[in-house]
Order: C-alpha cells, then sequence, then structure tokens
C-alpha cells in the first residue's frame, strides 16, 4: 500500500541520514588524530607546523592540558 511505502521510505531516509553523520564523525575523528600525532621525521605535528599551534584533543580535554 502507499502509506506502507512512504515510512518504508522516510525509515531508509532517516537510517541513511544516520549513517552520514557517523561517516562524518569517524572522518573529523581520524583527520584530527592525524594532524595531532608526532611525525617522527619533523619532531611536530602537522597543526603545529601548518598553524603554529597545539590542537587540543579529547585527551587533553580529560586531562585538563
Amino acid at each position: 500500500s502507499p502509506k506502507k511505502g512512504r515510512s518504508v521510505q522516510s525509515l531508509r531516509l532517516v537510517i541513511t541520514d544516520f549513517c552520514r553523520k557517523k561517516k562524518t564523525q569517524k572522518i573529523t575523528s581520524i583527520l584530527l588524530s592525524c594532524h595531532t600525532t608526532q611525525h617522527t621525521a619533523t619532531g611536530c605535528t602537522p597543526a603545529k607546523l601548518l598553524m603554529n599551534r597545539r590542537l587540543r584533543n579529547r585527551l587533553d580535554l580529560l586531562l585538563q592540558i
């Protein structure tokens, strides 16, 4: 029936939106990790080299650094 089709489609849209948000959160987390990890060759993080400052991550917030 058309009513069931609409509810299935709306459920699919909700699930798709949720998955997109999760992917965005994962990508953001990975990028933050990459930008705050010290490089072995330079001894600095990419954030320090590009912006001349240290980015705060979740561990910093927990430890209040």
